[in-house]
Order: structure tokens, then C-alpha cells, then sequence
């Protein structure tokens, strides 16, 4: 009895190569065959362009999510005529002592006055001077002053407001917050004024701190914010003299763009913090009169817009990328492909050739057809004539 043979193997590899070339992109599609044609080097291709591609997508994904550093532009503008702010927090005192560390304040050889003034541009107007309340500060009051060793700071009262606006001379209103030191000059009936020599002797063992607060700063890159921390000026009294110290305050405005994948809004803050500072020397026009300290408006304020790259900008990358890939690899496989189909079925090389020749062929066909319609109605035609002819004929 003679076996059976065996049965074919299954045809793995082409069902394979079947799956594997619905992902060939380089597959070549020769008209009018409606099945593309792909070979064995335009798949791996495909795959290596595709994993590469892949590849570079994630990474990318990793790197906006983990790694994006923000881009700052910075400009200046004006300040509006009518922007009015209140003044950062600050703590001011008189430190002496040979090593500063003992706080000093009594009222029998020198004062501390702070005022709210409002200058107008027009010069009818007089000048108006509002007398706030320095008291000592609460712990809840300088929490901005961490690790410090000052004792007997004084800061505004809860309702002294200190308010900035505009430029002086510039601005239809300018108002600022001024602190002035006086000496004991006039006795009363609360306080016996020290003698000069011992004045003079307190002004040339010590100096005047002021603290200002200065707001924690923002690491965009990392989105952790410093704490809050100050700025320390310090200032020596001479008797004799009116020196008077000019504080600039300048507003910085934060402009924070999405990123379009872990935030989709914009983000707007402001803070205010110190960037200038004048010392002017005169003569006192007051014999009492000893230092002058004054904080106003910078004439600009500052912008930083901060702009990450954006997942919309990533995906214009990368379809840039996939662009210029896919033309270097599509330059060699497409033409790759089409050269091997050629070869293998040469007669299709010829197909245009053909093609002409059919519609030629099949122009003569209905041209010699539309001449035989039109020999048949010519003959209906002559036969209808003489039939009518031969009616006439009757008739008469």
C-alpha cells in the first residue's frame, strides 16, 4: 500500500510577510494593480524608521515632562499713572553697641516718625502729611525675617497703611511713605531731652538697620520657590548733617505659558522688591533733623514672560522629523521596490506604451463604427426618399 505524502507545511512565512507588509511604508504601487507591492528589504526598513521614530517620540514625551526648561523674555514698561500699591513689609532699628547686638530707642535723644505724604503735580495743592504709628513688631508681623538676632524692631501698626503711586513731578499724584529721624531738640512734660555731648555719643557707637522683605523667589525649571527672605540697609546718623536715603521699589510681573501638557493655562502673579538706592547729603534746614528715609514707585515695571516648549511645538518637531526621514529612507526602498517589481514583470514596463496603443485602437473602433452608422442612416435615408418619390408618382 502506498503512504499518503505528507501535507504541505503551513505557509507561516507568508502569512508573516503578509502582516508585516501592511506596515511596509515604502511599498510600491504600480498602476493599475490595486495591490502594493513590498519586499523583503523595504519591511525592515519600515520597522527600523518606525522604531526609530517611536524611539524618539517617547523619549521626547519623557524629556517635555521631566526635563523642560523654561525660556525668560524680559522687558520694561511705564508705570500706569494710576497704579497705587502698598509698600513691601519692612522693620527699622537702631542698633549700638561694640558689636551692634544691643537695640536702642528713647525718645530723649532721638525720635522716629513715620508719614504717608501726598504730593500733587499741581502746585496749588498743598502737600499733605498723614502721621502713621511705628510700633514693635510681632513675631506674626516680621515672620519674613527668619534666623535673625534683632531685638526691639519697629514696624507699622496694623492700620497704618503705606502706599506708593506715580513719579514726582511727573505724575498728577505722587504718594510715598517716609520715615524721619529727629533729634531731642525740645523739652516736655513726658521727655527730658539728653544732653548733645551724650547724643553724639549714642549716634557714634551705632546705626540705623532697615529691613525690607523680599519676596521667595520661583525656579520655573523645577517649580519649587525659595522662601521668603529681606534685604538689610544700614545707615549712620552724623550729627550736622540731613542725609536722606531715596528707596526704589519696582513691581516685577510674572507671565508663566503652558506647556499644553501639565498645564493649559496661563498663570499671572506680581511681586515688589527693592532695586535702587540714592544717598543725598545737605545741610539740615532743621536743627533737629538728622536722617530721612524714603521708599517710592520705580518709574518702570518689570515683565518675565516665561515660556516652556510646548507639546504643540514638540509635535511640529517630530512631524519635521518624520518628514526628512521619511524622504531619505522613501529615496532608495521606493525606487528599490519599483526596480525589483520591473524585473520581475518587464512586460509592465511597457504598460504606457500599451495603454496608447489601446486607446488608439479603441479610437479607430468607434470611428469606424460612427462612419458605418452614418452609411446606414445615409442608405434609410435615400430609401425613404424614393419611396416618397414613387407615392407622388401614384398620386398623379
Amino acid at each position: 500500500m502506498q503512504d499518503n505524502p505528507p501535507p504541505p507545511p503551513p505557509q507561516t512565512e507568508n502569512r508573516f510577510f503578509r502582516f508585516f507588509s501592511a506596515l511596509d511604508i515604502f511599498s510600491f504601487l504600480p498602476v493599475p494593480i490595486s495591490r502594493e507591492v513590498s519586499t523583503q528589504r523595504s519591511i525592515i526598513a519600515s520597522l527600523i524608521l518606525i522604531s526609530l521614530f517611536l524611539a524618539y517620540v517617547l523619549y521626547g514625551t519623557y524629556k517635555l515632562m521631566t526635563n523642560n526648561p523654561p525660556k525668560t523674555n524680559q522687558f520694561y514698561m511705564p508705570i500706569p499713572e494710576a497704579m497705587e500699591v502698598e509698600t513691601p513689609q519692612f522693620a527699622i532699628v537702631y542698633m549700638t553697641g561694640e558689636n551692634l547686638n544691643i537695640s536702642f530707642y528713647n525718645e530723649s535723644f532721638f525720635t522716629f516718625k513715620l508719614q504717608q505724604v501726598t504730593i500733587y503735580k499741581d502746585i496749588d495743592k498743598p502737600r499733605i502729611y498723614d502721621d502713621l504709628e511705628l510700633v514693635p513688631c510681632s513675631a506674626k508681623k516680621i515672620k519674613w525675617m527668619k534666623k535673625n538676632n534683632f531685638r526691639g524692631l519697629l514696624c507699622p501698626s496694623n492700620q497704618s497703611q503705606t502706599i506708593m503711586r506715580g513719579l514726582i513731578y511727573s505724575s498728577d499724584i505722587h504718594k510715598f511713605p517716609r520715615i524721619q529721624i529727629g533729634l531731642c531738640k525740645n523739652q516736655t512734660e513726658n521727655v527730658t531731652c539728653a544732653t548733645e555731648d551724650e547724643i553724639h555719643d549714642i549716634l557714634s557707637k551705632g546705626r540705623i538697620f532697615l529691613f525690607i522683605a523680599r519676596p521667595g523667589g520661583v525656579n520655573f525649571a523645577t517649580e519649587t520657590q525659595s522662601p521668603e527672605d529681606f534685604k538689610m540697609l544700614y545707615y549712620f546718623l552724623v550729627p550736622g548733617f540731613y542725609n536722606r536715603a531715596e528707596i526704589s521699589i519696582r513691581k516685577n510681573n510674572y507671565i508663566v505659558r503652558p506647556d499644553y501638557l501639565t498645564s493649559f493655562t496661563t498663570k499671572e502673579f506680581s511681586t515688589y522688591a527693592q532695586v535702587a538706592e540714592k544717598i543725598y547729603m545737605s545741610k539740615p534746614p532743621n536743627p533737629s533733623l538728622i536722617f530721612l528715609i524714603w521708599m517710592r514707585l520705580d518709574q518702570e515695571e518689570e515683565y518675565n514672560e516665561v515660556v516652556f516648549v510646548s507639546s504643540i511645538d514638540t509635535i511640529s518637531m517630530w512631524g519635521a522629523l518624520w518628514g526628512v526621514l521619511f524622504a531619505l529612507f522613501a529615496f532608495y526602498f521606493l525606487k528599490f521596490n519599483r526596480r525589483r517589481f520591473y524585473e520581475r514583470k518587464p512586460s509592465w514596463s511597457e504598460f504606457d506604451e500599451e495603454f496608447d496603443k489601446m486607446k488608439k485602437k479603441r479610437r479607430r473602433k468607434r470611428d469606424q463604427e460612427h462612419q458605418e452608422n452614418s452609411s446606414e442612416m445615409d442608405e434609410e435615408e435615400e430609401k425613404l426618399q424614393r419611396a416618397g418619390i414613387d407615392e407622388e408618382r401614384k398620386i398623379i
